[in-house]
C-alpha cells in the first residue's frame, strides 16, 4: 500500500500546479483518511493551497482544512489564510462544512478566536439545520479549543433538549463533557439527558 500511495504521491506533486482545487483538496483529504500523511507531500499541498486560495470554492476549503486536521501536519497559515478568506462567506456554508470546519480547527489544535466566533454566530443563525449529532461535535470542539460562547450553547442546549433519545450515549457523555469543560450549566438540557 506504501508504494501506490507513493507512486500518487510522485504523481500529484509533478502536477500540483496543474490540479483543480476540487482535486488537490480531495487527494489530500483521501490520504489523510487512509492514514498516509506525508509531511513533504502534505507540506507540498498547503504551499500550493496557499498559493491558489482564492480559486477554492468553500468546499475545497472544508476539504483542505479536514485534510490537514487529519494529518496530523501544523497547517497554521492555511488555516489563518482559509478563515480570512472565508468569514463574510459563511452564509455559504452547510451546517455539515460548519460543523467540519469548527471540529477540524479542535483537532488541530488551532485557536482563530475571531474565525470561532463568526463560526459559532452562524450556527446560532440556524439551529434547526443541525442534528443533535452534529450539535454535540461542534460542543465539544468549542469546549476542546476552551472558547467561551454562551450563544452557542444556549442554541446547542436548546437544539438537543427536545431530542435527547436522538443521542446514543458516547455523545451523551461528550455533551455533558463539553458543557463542563465549558462550565456551562443549562439546568433543562440536564434534566432532558437524565
Amino acid at each position: 500500500a506504501d508504494e501506490l500511495f507513493r507512486s500518487i504521491e510522485s504523481s500529484v506533486s509533478s502536477r500540483m500546479g496543474e490540479m483543480r482545487p476540487q482535486g488537490l483538496s480531495n487527494v489530500a483529504w483521501a490520504f489523510a483518511t487512509l492514514g498516509y500523511c506525508s509531511p513533504t507531500f502534505f507540506d507540498a499541498v498547503a504551499g500550493e493551497s496557499l498559493r491558489r486560495l482564492e480559486e477554492f470554492a468553500n468546499q475545497d476549503k472544508v476539504m483542505m482544512v479536514l485534510a490537514c486536521s487529519r494529518s496530523g501536519r501544523p497547517c497554521t497559515e492555511l488555516f489563518d489564510r482559509i478563515a480570512s478568506a472565508s468569514a463574510s462567506r459563511l452564509g455559504e456554508f452547510t451546517e455539515l462544512d460548519l460543523f467540519n470546519v469548527a471540529t477540524s480547527y479542535a483537532k488541530a489544535d488551532h485557536r482563530n478566536e475571531p474565525w470561532m466566533e463568526a463560526v459559532a454566530d452562524e450556527i446560532v443563525r440556524r439551529p434547526s439545520g443541525f442534528t443533535p449529532q452534529l450539535m454535540v461535535g461542534v460542543a465539544w470542539a468549542y469546549s476542546s479549543l476552551g472558547l467561551r460562547a454562551p450563544s452557542l450553547f444556549n442554541s446547542i442546549s436548546d437544539g438537543c433538549i427536545d431530542r435527547c433519545d436522538d443521542l446514543g450515549s458516547k455523545e451523551v457523555a461528550s455533551l455533558a463533557w463539553s458543557f463542563s469543560s465549558a462550565d456551562y450549566f443549562h439546568r433543562p438540557l440536564l434534566a432532558a439527558l437524565a
